[in-house]
């Protein structure tokens, strides 16, 4: 019993550990990802989010930041936790979308598109 109980703690405690020291500024900066359909960029501050795509790009401000952890399975051990973003699109309406970070705070997992994408902070 006493087995299972460390186990139990050893697989769980670093989510806990990382939500308890994750904060939104951790998310602020350039983020970028290559592959083989282009460049993504994403710069991220406090209250817009500037994306670029190759010679495309829109801006859109974030209305709201909110703590959520990563209930993916595949993707839990690596990016615990994140934040729901909720953004004002261009043509006024208002949408959200999940962003999860490393624990190193180098990766982001943006995970509602197609394929899972990692960027990596620039």
């Amino acid at each position: 019993m006493k087995r299972c109980i460390a186990l139990l703690l050893f697989v769980f405690m670093p989510a806990f550990v990382m939500a308890d020291t994750i904060s939104q500024s951790d998310f602020y900066g350039t983020w970028k990802v290559t592959d083989n359909t282009g460049t993504l960029v994403c710069i991220i501050s406090k209250d817009t989010w500037a994306i670029k795509f190759d010679d495309e790009s829109l801006t859109v401000n974030i209305l709201k930041w909110e703590k959520v952890d990563n209930s993916s399975i595949k993707t839990f051990q690596i990016f615990p936790v994140g934040f729901r973003i909720t953004i004002q699109q261009l043509d006024g309406s208002v949408a959200s979308t999940l962003l999860y970070i490393d624990s190193d705070k180098k990766h982001l997992l943006m995970p509602e598109f197609t394929e899972d994408i990692v960027l990596t902070k620039q």
